[in-house]
C-alpha cells in the first residue's frame, strides 16, 4: 500500500479595521502569532510582526487627508514556502481613496523599513488607495 503524505492547503484571511495607529498593534500580534505557528523562529517572527504595526502606523499618519477617512485593510496569506500579508490604505469615500492613490506608495508605506525584515515587499498604487505587500520565506524544514 502507498503511504499517503497529509497535503498542506493554503489559507487566508481578511481584517478591516479603521486607520488609526493605535490599533497597529492588533496587525502585529497576529502576523506574529501566526508567523511562528506556521515556522518562523521567534525573533524573526517578533520583527516581521513589529515591521508590519510599524509600517502600518506610519502609513495611517502619513496618508492622512483632509477628504475624508481612511481604512486599512490586511489580507493574511500562508502557503507552503511563504506567509504574505497584504495591507491595503484605502479611503472611506472616492474622493479619499483618490487622494491616498496619488500618493507615493514607497514613502507612506516606509520601504526602508520594510526591506530590512521581510525576505520580499512590494508596495504600488492601487485604485481604491495604496497597497504593500510583505514576504517572509518559511523555513524548509518546519520547527
Amino acid at each position: 500500500m502507498d503511504k499517503v503524505l497529509p497535503v498542506e492547503q493554503p489559507f487566508w484571511f481578511t481584517i478591516a479595521m479603521p486607520a488609526d495607529p493605535r490599533l497597529a498593534p492588533v496587525l502585529r500580534d497576529l502576523a506574529v502569532r501566526i508567523a511562528r505557528q506556521v515556522g518562523c523562529a521567534g525573533e524573526h517572527a517578533d520583527r516581521f510582526g513589529a515591521t508590519l504595526a510599524e509600517a502600518v502606523a506610519r502609513a495611517v499618519v502619513r496618508g492622512r487627508t483632509t477628504r475624508g477617512g481612511a481604512h486599512v485593510e490586511a489580507r493574511f496569506r500562508v502557503n507552503l514556502s511563504a506567509f504574505e500579508v497584504t495591507l491595503l490604505l484605502t479611503g472611506d469615500d472616492d474622493e479619499a481613496a483618490a487622494a491616498l492613490a496619488a500618493g507615493d506608495p514607497g514613502m507612506i508605506w516606509s520601504s526602508d523599513i520594510l526591506e530590512e525584515a521581510t525576505d520580499r515587499f512590494e508596495v504600488s498604487r492601487d485604485p481604491d488607495g495604496i497597497r504593500c505587500r510583505m514576504t517572509r520565506v518559511l523555513p524548509k524544514t518546519r520547527v
